[in-house]
């Protein structure tokens, strides 16, 4: 890349950062008393920095925003700028497609060859120090957690640490509103040079979370 180049995409990233950080101040406390959600959150929660990997399993579109909005202002500062990887069909939609990329969406591919690149761009946002925030189950799964796409430890292996989340009860609002309240854990941060863990581990994990 040329200086012009670097320059223009810190720029880019800066202003992301920013954007995050508003739509976190203004959306976080509302969305918290909207679920009402019980959340617990992680003991060493302290470590949570930029270039980890948030893992989550997937109830509905608006999964990143309402995981986000329920980690304390203070840590959220120490993950941005996020990015997070958007099914191609659901990237491209033309009423979506803006507000995605502006905030750190940006699209898996279609073909092998276009999801091979969007795989490599998922690890060097890591490698970078990008915190990404990922769905392995690849699919919405509302009512238990799904199966778990092989490849995650390609990740893990770049990151500077993981966190899951499990979700419960988010599939909908009219769940919610019927149901009784939503829960959302979030594990311990992991680091994979001292935790080295696969597929099977991961879907452990979230059991036990």
């Amino acid at each position: 890349m040329t200086m012009k180049q670097v320059q223009k995409y810190t720029l880019i990233e800066y202003g992301r950062s920013l954007v995050q950080i508003f739509l976190h101040i203004v959306m976080s406390y509302p969305v918290r008393i909207l679920y009402g959600t019980n959340r617990t959150l992680p003991e060493n929660l302290n470590i949570l920095n930029r270039g980890v990997l948030v893992v989550s399993n997937h109830q509905s579109m608006a999964d990143p925003f309402v995981v986000l909005s329920h980690i304390p202002f203070r840590s959220f500062l120490k993950l941005v700028p996020l990015y997070f990887p958007v099914d191609n069909k659901e990237y491209n939609r033309f009423y979506f497609k803006p507000f995605l990329k502006v905030l750190g969406g940006y699209d898996i591919g279609e073909t092998k060859k276009e999801k091979l690149i969007g795989l490599m761009r998922t690890r060097d946002f890591l490698k970078r120090g990008r915190t990404i925030f990922l769905f392995p189950e690849g699919k919405i799964n509302k009512e238990s957690i799904g199966d778990f796409q092989r490849g995650i430890e390609f990740f893990m292996q770049s990151s500077n640490g993981v966190i899951f989340v499990r979700m419960d009860g988010f599939g909908s609002y009219w769940d919610i509103l019927t149901r009784k309240k939503p829960t959302m854990k979030f594990s311990q941060i992991y680091s994979f040079d001292t935790h080295p863990i696969g597929c099977r581990e991961i879907r452990m994990l979230f059991e036990k979370i």
